[in-house]
């Protein structure tokens, strides 16, 4: 019995070594040979020998740089973006958008919120419907614009600028295409809709879009931009400071006054604005952050440990988060 323990304290120290050198040479970048040595004398249990080239110096992550840590652009991803975003374009022309409605109506909070936020006169839901379209191309133009200036001003910023830019062009590719499906499978009935054939009758009536109220494509967009902006600005810290926060809480602003607009312009609901606003957050900050802006190396190591001076012992769970 006395040698079993002799022998098990022996492979869990020979595990516990080997489990603490990759630690080491994972989160230091070294090349050459680590050599952990486990005591259990009751003095420091490890004493850590390095013998190779000088580790590289450390990564200062910020001011646009990418953290070599992330994962980059795959060579699946290029196919699916490129495959949805052509099946997106193609669709929007030549799929015809619902002569019928399989939806009418609100639902909970949405004729509350509509008689509270609809413009009284044709013109200024003009006007507000005309605002949204504004917002929304300043909002998607601003990522990639964003991504520009940055390559110009940063040259070696060069590389997170691609980065950035195929995550975006993902991202929207994604919801896009989740839009443009969702709007002619749902084939809801805009509020405006009930107003069709009166003196109140909306220009829509009379256009294909009378049936494409759900979910709202000028939040899901709007709201994704200040996402993309958010999330890159948050992670890449291309301002620096405050100059980050003002970013994305401009763009923020922007995208929830797109959703207002909406309504007030009597082209959607209110369940319809915050369906856009959660996919638009889903695939412009969600996604990016699980697919990449997530340590490659952040898997925990699992490895026993052993008391022998008192005679414990049990599981440890070790990594960088």
């Amino acid at each position: 019995m006395r040698h079993l323990k002799h022998l098990i304290l022996a492979l869990t120290l020979v595990s516990t070594s080997a489990n603490a050198q990759q630690m080491v040479r994972d989160d230091f970048a070294l090349d050459g040979d680590v050599t952990v040595d486990v005591k259990t004398d009751g003095s420091n249990p490890f004493n850590v020998t390095y013998d190779g080239p000088a580790p590289a110096a450390p990564v200062t992550i910020g001011n646009g740089q990418w953290n070599p840590a992330w994962a980059k652009f795959r060579v699946a991803e290029y196919a699916t973006t490129g495959v949805l975003a052509a099946a997106s374009i193609t669709a929007s022309f030549v799929v015809p958008a619902p002569s019928s409605a399989n939806w009418k109506g609100g639902i909970l909070v949405d004729e509350p919120v509509r008689n509270l936020l609809r413009l009284k006169t044709q013109s200024a839901r003009d006007a507000a419907n005309t605002a949204s379209n504004y917002v929304l191309y300043a909002l998607i133009a601003a990522p990639f614009a964003l991504d520009g200036i940055e390559y110009l001003a940063h040259k070696e910023s060069g590389e997170a600028a691609f980065q950035v830019l195929m995550i975006d062009a993902e991202s929207m590719a994604i919801l896009g295409s989740t839009l443009l499906l969702t709007k002619d499978l749902v084939a809801r009935e805009r509020p405006y809709g009930r107003n069709c054939g009166t003196s109140e009758a909306d220009p829509g009536c009379n256009s294909g879009d009378r049936n494409v109220s759900f979910f709202s494509g000028h939040t899901a967009m709007a709201t994704n931009a200040a996402a993309m902006i958010c999330t890159a600005h948050e992670n890449l810290h291309p301002l620096g400071g405050v100059g980050d926060d003002i970013a994305c809480i401009t763009a923020a602003v922007a995208a929830t006054a797109t959703g207002a607009l909406r309504i007030m312009a009597d082209k959607h609901y209110f369940s319809d604005v915050m369906t856009g606003a959660a996919m638009g957050i889903f695939s412009g900050y969600v996604l990016p952050k699980l697919l990449h802006y997530t340590k490659t190396k952040n898997i925990p190591a699992v490895a026993p440990w052993v008391d022998p001076t008192n005679g414990g012992g049990g599981l440890s769970v070790s990594g960088v988060w």
